[in-house]
């Protein structure tokens, strides 16, 4: 089995996530992706109906969509990442070391890979790209695009119709 360019591409950032989380833990690992998730879950769930809390100044229904979005995003992220610094300085008082960063690099690692297949879902928002040699030469692509599609499968109708699987 020979890996191409691409290949050594997606093992490298799996592999430098995986670093990253040594370096943090599991722990910290952990409550950052619990952290980014509910920043971006949330307005996607609620700005229709948080917009209309919004003051009648506010008249262009694609600002209160805007606003109302990124007033939840960064709520979200900045109450979620409050109470996820006081969660790792208790975590730190139960002396785990050893394996909160063990654990650590498995969850990098899994980390690394949705990074790569959320890049593989984006660039099949191009036509060309799957079409490429690189691509369709790639040992570890039909792995990463397997992830991709399940990703795109939970997207709102909306934003899956900007990417190829169907065509690719």
């Amino acid at each position: 089995m020979t890996l191409n360019t691409l290949d050594l591409l997606i093992i490298g950032v799996i592999a430098l996530s995986g670093v990253l989380s040594l370096f943090r833990g599991f722990a910290s690992e952990a409550l950052s992706l619990l952290t980014w998730t509910i920043a971006l879950w949330l307005p996607f769930s609620y700005t229709e109906k948080f917009s209309a809390f919004l003051p009648d100044t506010v008249q262009s229904d694609s600002a209160r969509w805007f606003i109302s979005a990124a007033v939840l995003f960064f709520s979200a992220l900045i109450i979620c990442s409050t109470i996820g610094f006081m969660i790792r300085k208790l975590l730190v008082a139960t002396n785990l070391g050893f394996m909160d960063r063990f654990l650590g690099v498995g969850l990098g690692a899994v980390r690394g890979f949705l990074i790569v297949a959320l890049i593989a879902l984006l660039a099949t928002a191009n036509p060309a790209i799957p079409k490429e040699r690189w691509w369709n030469e790639s040992k570890l692509m039909p792995l990463v695009l397997n992830v991709s599609k399940l990703i795109h499968s939970q997207l709102p109708a909306n934003i899956a119709g900007w990417f190829n699987f169907n065509k690719s």
